[in-house]
Formats: structure tokens, sequence, C-alpha cells
């Protein structure tokens, strides 16, 4: 992610549980990407890796 001016842009990535990105991480993202349009979100889901 980088801020070019006083928006950031760029890529987000992101990983969660798939239970926490169902339920937790859809209002979240939906607000910060009204707030800042030019952020892409890439979200993986899953179970960490030991």
């Amino acid at each position: 992610m980088v801020v070019a001016g006083d928006e950031p842009q760029g890529l987000f990535a992101l990983g969660a549980l798939e239970s926490t990105a169902a339920v937790r991480i859809p209002q979240t993202l939906a607000s910060y990407n009204r707030r800042y349009p030019r952020i892409q979100f890439d979200l993986a889901t899953g179970h960490p890796v030991p």
C-alpha cells in the first residue's frame, strides 16, 4: 500500500480464517473501501500454516 498525497492506494493483502472472513471482515472492508476507494483488497482464507 502506498500513500500518494492524502489518499492511500494499492494492494492490501490480508489473511483470515474462513469464519472470521465471513462474519467479522465484510463490514470493516466495505467501510474502509468507501473511505479509501483506491485500495484493492486481496483476502486469503484458510488455516494458518504452522
